[in-house]
């Protein structure tokens, strides 16, 4: 899949607030951590097995849809064709729970390529029934909106407790002069 920064800024924050757990409580979101990602965030809360709902939706999300999209299904950001599979990757992605990432493409005048990332929340009463998600599309969107997206290749990603490092092993040799020590960041792999 195509590199978004966007998709692994809120990633890494996600990554981040499980702390251990399976799942962040929705309670613990806060947008200063991905304010670069924003325009193309989203909140949902599940309403049925197959669908939920927006709860907010970044101004990148409003262009592309020409619309506020608060209160609409998660199903119509897509094209019709594609809603039950988006309605799938949905019910599997709070079931199971895993994070969904699908490929995209904006229809209509912009033919941009893009991807999508879904993250499952708990809510208050530990329940998997709100999601975090981003959108991000190549390019800037065209004249004619409503611009629905059309999936590509979709993936349910298995949640996984990252493995402690491992302890370096003894060398035989005496240690190296010391080196100035330093910060490794290690960014999440999707």
């Amino acid at each position: 899949m195509a590199h978004f920064p966007t998709l692994e800024e809120v990633d890494a924050y996600w990554h981040g607030l499980r702390k251990g757990r399976p799942l962040p409580r929705r309670a613990e979101i806060d947008p200063r951590g991905f304010q670069n990602a924003l325009p193309g965030c989203f909140l949902l809360e599940r309403i049925s097995p197959h669908e939920a709902r927006f709860r907010v939706a970044g101004s990148a999300l409003a262009d592309l849809m020409g619309m506020d999209l608060r209160g609409m299904p998660f199903s119509a950001l897509v094209v019709p064709d594609d809603r039950i599979r988006m309605r799938r990757l949905l019910d599997g992605m709070f079931r199971t729970p895993s994070r969904m990432r699908v490929e995209i493409r904006a229809g209509g005048s912009h033919r941009g390529d893009g991807a999508m990332l879904v993250l499952p929340l708990s809510d208050s009463g530990g329940e998997i029934s709100q999601a975090l998600g981003v959108v991000a599309v190549s390019g800037r969107p065209g004249a004619c909106v409503p611009q629905r997206l059309c999936l590509g290749r979709g993936q349910l990603l298995p949640l996984t407790t990252r493995p402690a490092p491992r302890p370096e092993e003894m060398s035989a040799r005496p240690p190296a002069a010391r080196r100035r020590p330093r910060l490794v960041l290690v960014h999440p792999t999707l």
